[in-house]
Parts: C-alpha cells; structure tokens; sequence
C-alpha cells in the first residue's frame, strides 16, 4: 500500500506544484498509529510550518482518502511559502478555524483547492489512462484489420489463380480435341478419294473426277458437299477461331488478375495510412491535452 501511495504522489506533486504555485519543497511522513486508527475522529494529516513536513497518517485508509489529505497540506505548505503562518494568532489548538477569521480562511482555501487540485489531477490522470486504451485497442484493431485484409486478398488471389489453371487445362484438352477430329477429317477424306479411285469414275469438263459418296454408290456422278474441301477448310478455320478466342479470354482474366491486385495493394496502402495517420491524429488531437 505504502509504494502506491508514493508513486501516487510523485506523480501528482508537481501538478500540485506548478497549480498551487510553491517554490519551495516538503517533506512526506507516513504514520501508522494503532491508537489513532481506533479513534473515529482521530487524525488524518497535519503540517509542521517551521520544518515543511506534511505528516500523512494512513493505517487502513484508502489511497485516494490519503492523497485529498495530501492535497489538502500542500495548500497549507503553499500558504507558508507565502509567508501566510508569519502573522501572529492569539488562537491555537482546537477551535482556532473557528475563532481565528485569518486562520479560518486559511482552512477554507486548503479545502477548497485542496480538493479542486486534485479532483482536477485525477481526472486528468485517468483521461490520460483512457486514451492509452483506447490507441491501444485501435493499434490492435488496425492490425488486426491489415492481416484480415491480408488473407481475404490472398484468398482471392488464390482461387483467381485456380480458376485460370483450370481454363488453361481445359483449353489443353480441346486443342487435343481439335487435333484428333482435324486427323479423322483427313482420313475420311482419304478414303473418299481412294473410293472414288476403285469406283474409276469419269472426269468432269475440266478433267477432275468427282468424289463419290461412300454411303451413296448409285450417286455417281454427285458431289458430297460433307466432304468437300472447302468445307472441311472451314471447319477447320472455325477450331482455328475458337483457339484464339479462348486465348483471348486468358489474357482478359490474366490482364483482370492484375488489375485485382493492384487495387488490393492500393486498399491496404489506403488502410495503413488512414489508421496510422489520420485516425490517429484525429483520437490524439480530442483526447489528448
């Protein structure tokens, strides 16, 4: 209780100081008195003038009780400084703040700003106390949010990541697709021809024979539009086409990819300095004096 106490009042002796405007220093004594504590109207404090000693007695007092006996004499101590105890009283001992106007006002003063001084110390103290919580909680938050933000982009990142792996795959497998029906093409052209060869059919005007239809022997003579060349040129073409679409739309989601995480980093860039910066000076500029 005693080391409380003391760092209580290293804390609150120069705010007393410089409010109630001594220049010279006191002297603290603690007293613990069994005999004193028993008595309901014993002591609390008194100060000594001729030696500058503020004696605090604190058997089974609570540590604020003790400090507004504290500020109480500092008054007292700030009224000497002022050479206030040098006028003579014919009143001394009990009844003088009763018989003595001097003395009296004297009194009235250490009560009055004695507990002024540090009613206004401690809220001061416990505002200060309130707004280191409240940037710590802030400062928690603030890191807290940044390593949300951290893993929800990189979530993100991960399943845009996923989903062009999978595109390409698939593209793979339809390339691979378009190979094998480009080789069924040529192979039934092949046959058309070789048919048409066994088939010995005559040439047309120009000296070219016409393809027969394998399915369609009695159709000699008539060309089969499904195995033209032309037509199987086209088909072709339109693999070739879809090809680049699909290429086009990888490039789109990689190009979109990069774009997503130059926002990403600009937000959590826009983050940090709103908590670290702005926020902070806004708390600090309120609750700070």
């Amino acid at each position: 209780m005693t080391d409380i106490i003391k760092s209580l009042i290293d804390d609150f002796y120069p705010y007393a100081k410089k409010t109630m405007g001594f220049d010279k220093p006191c002297k603290v004594k603690f007293v613990k008195d069994d005999i004193n504590y028993q008595n309901p109207l014993g002591k609390t404090a008194h100060y000594d003038p001729t030696s500058f000693t503020i004696t605090l007695y604190t058997m089974g007092r609570h540590p604020k009780d003790i400090m507004r006996s504290f500020s109480h004499e500092l008054v007292h101590h700030a009224q000497n400084c002022k050479g206030e105890f040098d006028r003579p009283s014919e009143h001394g001992g009990l009844g003088y703040a009763q018989n003595d106007p001097h003395l009296r006002e004297m009194e009235r003063q250490a009560y009055e700003q004695g507990n002024l001084c540090f009613r206004d110390w401690e809220d001061t103290r416990k505002l200060a106390m309130q707004n280191e919580n409240i940037i710590g909680a802030l400062t928690m938050n603030k890191n807290e949010l940044i390593e949300q933000l951290t893993v929800a982009i990189k979530e993100a990142l991960d399943h845009e990541t996923t989903e062009v792996n999978e595109e390409a795959e698939n593209e793979e497998n339809v390339d691979e697709a378009h190979c094998g029906a480009k080789d069924d093409d040529d192979k039934d052209v092949d046959e058309a021809k070789q048919f048409a060869n066994d088939d010995s059919l005559d040439g047309d005007e120009d000296g070219k024979p016409y393809w027969a239809d394998p399915d369609d022997p009695a159709g000699k003579g008539k060309k089969n539009e499904s195995l033209d060349s032309e037509s199987v040129e086209e088909a072709h073409c339109g693999a070739k086409d879809d090809d680049d679409k699909k290429e086009d739309d990888v490039k789109k989601v990689n190009k979109e990819l990069e774009d997503y995480k130059s926002v990403a980093e600009e937000a959590e860039k826009d983050v940090k300095e709103w908590y670290g910066d702005t926020l902070f000076e806004k708390l600090r500029d309120k609750w700070t004096k």
